[in-house]
C-alpha cells in the first residue's frame, strides 16, 4: 500500500493556523519581551525557503508514513513546532497521534528539512510557535 501525503493549509485561515502577524505592541508588552519567549503573534512570520509549496514537497519526500489500516481513507493530524531564532525547528508536537506512531515519522522528517527564515518582532529574530494540519491519504494499489 502506498501512502499519499497532502499538506493542507486554508489560505483564508493561514494566519490563524501558523504564526500570526501583529502590527503593533504596547510599551508594556515591549517591556515583557524575553529572549527565550515563544511568540504566537509576530511582525513577520517564519518562512520556509521556497515557500509553502517547497515545504510540502520537501516534507512529503522525507515523511515515511507508518503502516496504516487498510480501512483508513484519510488521517488528519496537527503538528505544533517552534521555529527558533536561527531558523531551526524544535519542540515538535503532534496534537493527536491516533496510535500509529506518526510523531516519530514527523520529527524525523522535520529534522531533515532546510533551515527556515526565522520570524521577527520589532526587527529582531524571535522564537515562533507554528501550527500545521497534515492529511495522509492511503492509496490502495490494485493487484495484477
Amino acid at each position: 500500500m502506498k501512502i499519499h501525503l497532502t499538506i493542507l493549509l486554508f489560505l483564508l485561515t493561514l494566519g490563524s493556523l501558523s504564526a500570526q502577524n501583529s502590527t503593533s505592541t504596547s510599551p508594556k508588552e515591549e517591556q515583557l519581551m524575553d529572549d527565550d519567549e515563544i511568540y504566537i503573534l509576530v511582525d513577520k512570520a517564519p518562512e520556509y525557503p521556497g515557500g509553502f509549496s517547497a515545504f510540502s514537497k520537501d516534507f512529503e519526500a522525507q515523511f515515511e508514513s507508518p503502516q496504516l489500516d487498510a480501512s483508513i481513507r484519510k488521517l488528519v493530524f496537527v503538528v505544533r513546532y517552534v521555529v527558533e531564532k536561527d531558523g531551526q525547528v524544535s519542540t515538535i508536537d503532534i496534537v493527536r497521534d491516533y496510535g500509529y506512531d506518526i510523531e516519530q515519522s514527523v520529527k524525523t522528517a522535520f529534522e531533515q528539512l532546510k533551515t527556515w527564515q526565522p520570524g521577527s518582532n520589532k526587527g529582531q529574530p524571535v522564537r515562533v510557535l507554528m501550527t500545521l494540519p497534515i492529511t495522509v491519504f492511503p492509496i490502495i494499489e490494485e493487484s495484477k
